[in-house]
């Protein structure tokens, strides 16, 4: 999802110039919650049968964790997936990586 139009685009009614900008808010594709500006994690998958890929953005580690273990994510048929960088040079790069690590580790088995 590239984001959803919570305000249109205002528009000149006789030339047709973009007076304001369209003002657009992103939205979890898992939990449908707000994502704060640049902060979104990004994800492409890349379908074996599929010419495209699907882009999907999360609000965190743990719905990108969540969404790739899901019953409807056919592993079989990914041809490849892209995640977000994590690096040194981010800002909250320790918090980052701890919540990547954690997100994705396996359960315990008893």
């Amino acid at each position: 999802m590239v984001g959803k139009i919570v305000k249109p685009a205002e528009v000149c009614e006789h030339c047709g110039a973009i007076l304001k900008p369209a003002v657009t808010q992103r939205f979890c594709d898992l939990d449908g919650k707000k994502i704060p500006k640049d902060v979104y994690l990004s994800l492409s998958v890349f379908w074996i049968r599929e010419g495209d890929a699907k882009h999907f953005e999360f609000c965190s580690w743990k719905c990108v964790a969540e969404f790739l273990k899901a019953p409807p994510f056919n592993k079989r048929a990914v041809r490849f997936i892209t995640l977000r960088y994590i690096n040194a040079y981010q800002i909250d790069f320790e918090k980052d990586l701890a919540e990547f690590l954690s997100a994705f580790k396996e359960e315990e088995r008893a």
